[in-house]
Formats: C-alpha cells, structure tokens, sequence
C-alpha cells in the first residue's frame, strides 16, 4: 500500500512540472498588453438625498471587541423611519458615538386600548392597588399561584383591586377568581403576560400619558437599543425632544429592584447620553427619602411621580 501511494505521489509532482513549464512558455511568447490589463473606471452613480439620509445610518463607526469587528444589524425600515423623523434625537445619538440597534416608534395612538387603560389605571390608583401587584410580581418568581385576602381593607383598594385582577383575567395575563373577599390568582406564563406583570405595565402607562399630552414634544422614541464603539450595551426607556431640548426618562415600577440596582442603571444612561439635570426616573409611588436622595445625588437624574412629568418635561 505505501508502494502504491508513492508512485501516485510522483506522478502528481511529475505533472506539475510539466504543467510549470507550459505556462512559462506561454508567458514568453503573449504580447505585452494581454499580460497587464486595467482595471476599468467605475461610473459615478449620484445616490438620491432621501436614500442619502437612510444610508447614513448605517455608515456609523462599526464597534469592535479587541480586534474583532461586530457588525451591527441592519435596522428595519419601521426603525430607519422613526430616526429619520427625530432628527434631534438622532443628532444626540451620533454626537455620543451611540449606534442604534433597536427601538419602537411612538406612534400616538392607542395600540390596544383596553391593555393602555387597565395599565393607566394602576398607575393613577397605585398606592390602592399596590399590594396586589407586588404580590403579582413576587409570584413569578414562585409557583404563580397565591390568594389574596381583601377583607379589612378599605373599600376604594377592594375595589380596584377586583379591577385589576377582573381585567388582567380579561387580558388572558391570569386565572382570577373572587369568593368571600379572596382573590385566587394563577399567573399565565407566557412573555406577554410577565413583561407585563414585571414592570411592563408601567411603561405602557406612561405611553398613555404621553399619547394625551402631545403639545409637550415634538420627538418620542421609547425602549431604545444602543451599543457605542467599545460594544457596551444601552437601552433607553423613554427619548424624548421638547422646546428645552431631549430628555431621557427611564420607568422603574420600584417592584424588584434595589436601591443600588436603580442607581447603577440610571447613573450608566445618564453618562451615555451626558444628559445630567435632563434625566428623570419615573416611579408610580415616591421612595423613601434617603433612596430618592441617593439617586439624585448619585446619578443626576431627577425622581418623578406621574403628576410631575408635565413641569419636568417643561422645565431647562
């Protein structure tokens, strides 16, 4: 067998020799124009200025990690349509090397009404119905099953809080059912129903309230997905442009996170977007005043309730 594959091999090299020394006869005997040829003049083609703009978007920097390009990925022509209508948004992404990979367009009108009013409705009665969506959100991370006895409390939080379970049932999100002042609840777990429940619904209202107050802004982009030129992630709640310039909101339900969780994620979007005295974190009800402290003085950012937003949207 080792016989045989030795002859194979010098038949190969045998043939290429050969095959060497035709090509070194052909060469010597080509004219000279054949042997370099000219690499042809491309036509300028002029690229529209509307594609101009689109194309811009995706002319950014490509971030590395070492020395290993990530290429970003292309954005969706929902997206490239949101940032071409919020230039000023846009102008502040670029000026901080932040390069859009994802976001949801504000549109202005409600997507699913009864989902907007159930989520504006916690939201505007939270200090009632606080219990039960704590309880929500605690049983996630459990068996998703619990009951919650209403009896003894006041009449306005029994009452709202039936609202919610009754229309979070409605939504598909939970079984509910209510006898002799207990509420037995079991958790679909589905992604819809636990971004929900975890936090979501907060987001969802304070959509509702911009969607109310248009006259405040001219740009809204939320749930906004940026990466800069060292490939650290960002997202961004809530972008928005008014008369006084862009201010950054970011929504924390106040549900599960800590203190230092709060102030880290906060202190790290402001430094991003360098929007210190522009920044503002919503929660459905005030903490306590050494935590709201804490994070204003740590993050520059200013602690908002829902009524708040109007002056901070107006303010400098």
């Amino acid at each position: 067998m080792p016989e045989r594959n030795g002859g194979i091999l010098e038949q190969i090299l045998e043939e290429l020799q050969a095959l060497r020394q035709e090509i070194a006869q052909l060469r010597a005997v080509l004219p000279d124009a054949v042997k370099t040829v000219a690499e042809p003049e491309l036509p300028v083609v002029e690229i529209p200025l509307e594609k101009k703009k689109v194309i811009a978007f995706q002319e950014e920097k490509t971030p590395t990690i070492g020395s290993v390009p990530i290429e970003p990925k292309p954005l969706s022509a929902d997206v490239l349509t949101a940032l071409t209508q919020s230039p000023n948004i846009r102008d502040l992404l670029s000026r901080r090397n932040l390069h859009v990979c994802d976001l949801e367009r504000f549109q202005g009108e409600q997507q699913n009404p009864n989902l907007a009013n159930l989520s504006f409705f916690i939201a505007d009665n939270f200090d009632f119905v606080k219990p039960f969506v704590q309880e929500l959100r605690r049983s996630l991370n459990s068996q998703g099953e619990f009951s919650f006895h209403l009896r003894g409390r006041q009449t306005q939080a029994m009452s709202d809080i039936c609202h919610v379970g009754t229309h979070l049932r409605d939504l598909g999100f939970i079984k509910y059912d209510y006898k002799n002042r207990i509420a037995n609840v079991e958790i679909i777990r589905d992604p819809s129903s636990m971004n929900y429940i975890s936090g979501g619904w907060f987001e969802i209202a304070i959509l509702e309230w911009l969607r109310k107050h248009p006259s405040l802004y001219t740009e809204c982009l939320y749930r906004v997905h940026v990466m800069d030129d060292k490939s650290s992630y960002y997202e961004f709640d809530f972008l928005i442009f008014t008369k006084n310039g862009v201010k950054m909101l970011e929504c924390k339900s106040g549900l599960s996170l800590q203190p230092g969780e709060i102030v880290e994620q906060v202190r790290r979007a402001v430094s991003a977007l360098n929007l210190s005295g522009s920044s503002g974190v919503l929660m459905p009800t005030l903490p306590s005043a050494s935590v709201a402290n804490r994070i204003e003085n740590q993050t520059g950012a200013k602690v908002l309730l829902v009524d708040n937003l109007e002056r901070f949207l107006k303010s400098k």
